[in-house]
């Protein structure tokens, strides 16, 4: 077992924890625990043995075809060197890992970026700036376009990977080559209309009425998601700060097969003081909102509603 799998493994989530116990927030007080742990160990251990993690040293376990794609901004960016050293220890490696940034958020391009992330380009990381700021769908816009015949996989960046996350989501991809693949995902019912009780999927499931949760990982195929994927002005409009919501919708109306891996991952973080996440604007009501918007765009649009009208269960 890996390092990083033995710190993720150990950590309590979902369905590991017992309801009495999470009702008193002693899991919560566990894991910041242990993420300080955590974050303190595998930073030694990081700087080490970079030295041996590089995908030109390990191109035997390259996956030929395979992206790795992703963005942050600036009050994460000196934090994000974690996040791509576990990337660079992954039993499945991608041919490269790409960050895209916002000019507006980085005017000075490199000079604006710490060190510990400028020397990492010569293990595999390929820092781009791109025009304007469309936020959290920055991970996935640009490589869409520009590695048209390229898998895919979108992570975040304030989570550690442990070794074996990409190679459970580049197994599952040979074996369904046409899928949207996640490693965790929730089930969507259309008699169940709020987002927030749609139930998350403990198990492999090969099905068609899958939301993939984007911070364990999500493979895309190549020419799988609808013609508006890339409209800004509906991204914008309907699913600012959802990506996730937004490309399954964008999957659902192209009809794309999905895959939950079933893969074990309890989301090891970076600790990142006074981190900005969008998990409190979106459980807090936005991805409601953010489906609703997106049912009522579309139902208007094409007569159908994507969240309930293509609901298959």
């Amino acid at each position: 077992m890996g390092i990083i799998r033995f710190f993720d493994r150990h950590r309590q989530w979902n369905n590991r924890r017992v309801k009495w116990l999470d009702r008193l927030h002693l899991y919560g007080i566990f894991n910041i625990i242990w993420d300080f742990i955590a974050n303190i160990v595998l930073a030694i251990y990081f700087k080490l043995t970079q030295k041996k993690y590089s995908i030109d040293k390990l191109s035997h376990r390259v996956c030929k075809g395979l992206v790795i794609s992703f963005t942050s901004f600036p009050k994460r960016i000196r934090y994000v060197w974690m996040t791509v050293e576990s990337l660079l220890r992954q039993e499945c490696l991608p041919e490269r890992i790409i960050l895209y940034l916002s000019k507006e958020q980085f005017p000075n391009g490199s000079a604006d970026l710490p060190k510990s992330l400028i020397r990492m380009c010569p293990r595999g990381l390929d820092i781009r700036f791109v025009d304007g700021d469309l936020r959290s769908h920055k991970k996935y816009f640009y490589a869409f376009q520009e590695f048209t015949d390229k898998v895919i996989v979108t992570v975040d960046d304030d989570a550690l990977y442990p070794e074996d996350l990409t190679k459970a989501l580049w197994q599952s991809h040979l074996e369904h080559p046409g899928a949207v693949i996640g490693n965790r995902a929730k089930r969507i019912y259309s008699s169940i209309p709020v987002y927030e009780h749609w139930p998350q999927i403990s198990g492999k499931c090969k099905c068609r009425d899958l939301l993939f949760i984007g911070c364990a990982g999500i493979l895309y195929p190549p020419h799988v998601m609808h013609g508006d994927v890339f409209d800004v002005e509906l991204i914008k409009h309907l699913a600012f700060s959802a990506d996730d919501i937004w490309l399954s919708c964008m999957a659902r109306l192209n009809h794309a097969d999905m895959v939950a891996t079933g893969y074990d991952y309890h989301h090891l973080q970076v600790l990142i003081p006074e981190n900005e996440t969008l998990i409190g604007v979106n459980m807090g009501g936005g991805n409601r909102c953010t489906v609703d918007k997106i049912n009522e765009y579309y139902g208007a649009k094409i007569g159908k509603r994507p969240f309930v009208d293509m609901v298959e269960s």
